[in-house]
């Protein structure tokens, strides 16, 4: 068996079949759910560094925003601190963001779930001389 995706409906041969075998990116029609509704994270936020650009992947690193959630216990990390340096790659997803008191919460008008906790961040908006500029979170 072979699965082939597509990520615009017009390409899929289904469409004109049977329309509810269309295959699109989540946020598309006849699909219409994006992806951070179930996730929390979607790729129009984040960032991307294609081609030569793929190099400043290597310099970038997520900042810890959350460093007493349990999912932190032990690193000894603190709020503010940069970690995982290298670690993004060259496309990031993120959440719609608002800023209280240095605290970054999903604003939830992109979908994100209200119950959404915002761990860490990476401000990649200078990307978009590569690609595309936006966060990871």
């Amino acid at each position: 068996r072979t699965m082939v995706c597509h990520r615009d409906a017009v390409t899929d041969p289904m469409t004109a079949v049977d329309p509810r075998r269309t295959t699109v990116e989540w946020s598309s029609a006849p699909v219409d759910r994006p992806e951070n509704t179930m996730t929390g994270l979607s790729f129009r936020r984040g960032a991307g560094a294609w081609g030569e650009g793929m190099a400043v992947m290597g310099k970038e690193a997520y900042t810890a925003r959350f460093a007493g959630h349990w999912a932190f216990d032990g690193t000894g990390l603190t709020d503010g601190e940069p970690f995982a340096r290298g670690a993004l790659g060259y496309e990031t997803d993120a959440c719609a963001l608002e800023w209280t008191d240095g605290v970054p919460r999903a604003t939830g008008v992109d979908g994100t779930p209200g119950s959404f906790v915002v761990l860490a961040t990476a401000d990649l908006r200078h990307w978009r001389e590569y690609g595309q500029g936006g966060a990871a979170t």
